[in-house]
């Protein structure tokens, strides 16, 4: 059976210069995306503390910016991306050389990885296809695995703002946590932990601590949610 060719998919065009086009959307003072990276990457290392972590896969990963997190946290473990940019796919396979990368959704194994990581992939994929895409991800876990799902809040102002500027999200629309709620209900997904998440930037980040205190705000700049089969 033949594969599904992608048309010129619009992330090619960015590939080259996505890093740069992400940080001038933020505010000088915010530029450190590599914190943003570390941050949700260190968030699903602290979820699975107690947890074996063979396989992760990176759903929608982009140039690579979580994956050489990935890399670096979980040393023993087999790290995998799956993107529809090609393009994209090249710089991530620099940044990681020993990643396992993914071009098409059917070459990628079912039921064989620990973690399923989507970062701020939704919002770009139209809102009738949110559910099939969570299924979907679904269908890539071991009876055991965890899907850890981040998104933009829309909820908070600066967000919003950085939103707004972004040509990287001139198609994309924000997702409210409640709509991911039900949307992982139908999915028939168990929803392991929810919270609300960066609500300091690096400047700041001797104050994390204090997260763990706030996290059901719906003031962070984004928010996590676990599921599980």
């Amino acid at each position: 059976m033949e594969k599904k060719k992608f048309k010129n998919y619009e992330f090619d065009d960015y590939a080259s210069k996505y890093e740069s086009l992400l940080k001038d959307s933020f505010p000088s003072f915010l530029r450190d995306i590599e914190y943003y990276s570390q941050y949700k990457v260190k968030l699903v290392h602290k979820h699975r503390e107690n947890m074996s972590t063979k396989s992760i896969l990176d759903y929608g990963c982009g140039v690579g910016l979580s994956l050489r997190y990935f890399s670096e946290y979980f040393p023993n473990s087999s790290i995998n991306g799956y993107d529809e940019s090609n393009q994209s796919l090249k710089y991530a396979k620099d940044k990681v050389p020993k990643v396992n990368i993914y071009n098409y959704l059917e070459d990628i194994p079912k039921n064989y990885f620990d973690v399923v990581f989507i970062s701020n992939i939704l919002h770009h994929i139209n809102e009738n296809d949110h559910l099939k895409t969570i299924m979907t991800c679904g269908n890539f876990l071991k009876p055991e695995g965890y899907i850890y799902l981040f998104e933009h809040n829309p909820l908070n102002p600066i967000t919003r703002i950085i939103f707004k500027k972004s040509p990287l999200d001139k198609h994309a629309k924000m997702i409210r946590l409640n709509n991911i709620v039900k949307l992982s209900q139908l999915a028939k997904m168990k929803i392991v932990n929810k919270q609300y998440n960066l609500f300091f930037p690096k400047q700041l980040s001797l104050l994390r601590f204090i997260e763990r205190l706030i996290k059901w705000i719906p003031i962070g700049a984004q928010y996590m949610i676990v599921l599980k089969k």
